[in-house]
């Protein structure tokens, strides 16, 4: 039997780091992402990042990933979010074509 001197969740970590993998997202394959204007709209508000999350109906962090351009919304998403600050969809979010 063998005897572990690292408890179970560190070895798993460990494992998982050593792993390097790399996920190819469509932003970097291809070149297209949504941007948005998430946070002006938010900022104009004077609403925080927890107070827009609650009122669309996610999480504080799918709101921080957004304004950073690191997650794109799910149409409904972004059309709650738009119906929110009261504007057309399209004024918030832009298609940004990469390569053809």
């Amino acid at each position: 039997m063998y005897k572990f001197t690292l408890p179970l969740y560190k070895f798993v970590v460990l494992f998982v780091c050593s792993q390097k993998r790399k996920v190819i997202t469509l932003k970097e394959k291809n070149g297209d992402y949504v941007e948005n204007k998430v946070y002006e709209h938010r900022v104009l508000k004077r609403l925080s990042q927890k107070e827009l999350a609650d009122a669309v109906g996610v999480s504080k962090q799918t709101i921080y990933v957004m304004e950073k351009n690191n997650y794109s919304p799910s149409l409904v998403l972004a059309f709650r979010i738009a119906d929110f600050f009261d504007v057309d969809v399209n004024d918030i979010f832009n298609y940004v074509r990469g390569r053809d």
